[in-house]
Formats: structure tokens, C-alpha cells, sequence
């Protein structure tokens, strides 16, 4: 599956001839991107293994091993191993507290702001409406 610059290939691998053609398939993708013109940043390339009997074969693309990851983002979601979302729900939710974190450190800033500043405006206002020392003896 090719979206822009992002291509993912996958597919069951259930023995040694799987991989084989798994890993075939893989070489022909990167003759095809040569030709066209469109490589693949191999540092960039992953695998990931999902299901409890995967024999987690290794794969090369241009002869160099692709490296294997436990999860990978992907479109903003993050995809693990074992298919669960707890990973990517708790990397939310830790950024979700930090955002209401500091939304009210800034609510409590902008009140104190507003408390302050209607404090000096009445004192300002006051100060204004009374007359100065001893001006009622003239």
C-alpha cells in the first residue's frame, strides 16, 4: 500500500517459504522504486511483528536489515505489538494533563492578572474622590 512517501507491506507469514516470498516481495518493491525513481530512506523502514507464534524473521531491503520495533506512530496512532492501545492511550493522556495543566496555571495567571488590576483601579478611584489632606481648612 503506497499514500505519498509512506508505503507499508504486510502480509501472513506461517513458515520459511512465507518469509521467502515475503522477503522477494520486498526486493522487487525496492527494484521498482529505483526505477522509478522514488527510494526508500532505509533508516527510516521497519518491521513489526504481530501474534504470539510469529517467528520474527529478519528483513533487508538493498541487503541491509531493516530494523525491528515494538510499536511505530503511524498517522498519529501508535501501533504496538500485541495490538493494544494502552501504549498510545496513556502517551494521550499524559499530554492531555499536561495541556489542562497548564490551561489552568494560565486561568489562575489571568485571574490574578484581573483581580489586581480591578484592585488598583479602585484604589485609584478612591484615592481620586477624596480630597487631599487638610484642603477642607482652607
Amino acid at each position: 500500500m503506497k499514500f505519498a512517501d509512506d508505503t507499508k507491506i504486510f502480509g501472513p507469514i506461517c513458515d520459511y517459504n512465507d518469509y521467502m516470498v515475503f522477503q522477494e516481495d520486498l526486493n522487487r518493491l525496492f527494484s521498482w522504486s529505483t526505477d522509478w525513481q522514488m527510494a526508500f530512506n532505509i533508516d527510516k523502514c521497519k518491521v513489526i511483528h504481530f501474534g504470539k507464534n510469529n517467528k520474527a524473521y529478519s528483513y533487508c531491503l538493498d541487503g541491509l536489515p531493516l530494523t525491528e520495533v515494538t510499536e511505530e506512530k503511524d498517522l498519529g496512532v501508535i501501533i504496538s505489538k500485541d495490538l493494544k492501545v494502552s501504549s498510545s492511550v496513556q502517551r494521550r493522556t499524559v499530554k492531555q494533563t499536561k495541556c489542562w495543566e497548564l490551561s489552568i496555571g494560565q486561568l489562575l495567571t489571568n485571574l490574578l492578572t484581573l483581580c489586581f488590576n480591578f484592585i488598583n483601579r479602585l484604589l485609584d478611584h478612591m484615592l481620586s474622590t477624596v480630597p487631599p489632606l487638610g484642603a477642607h481648612t482652607i
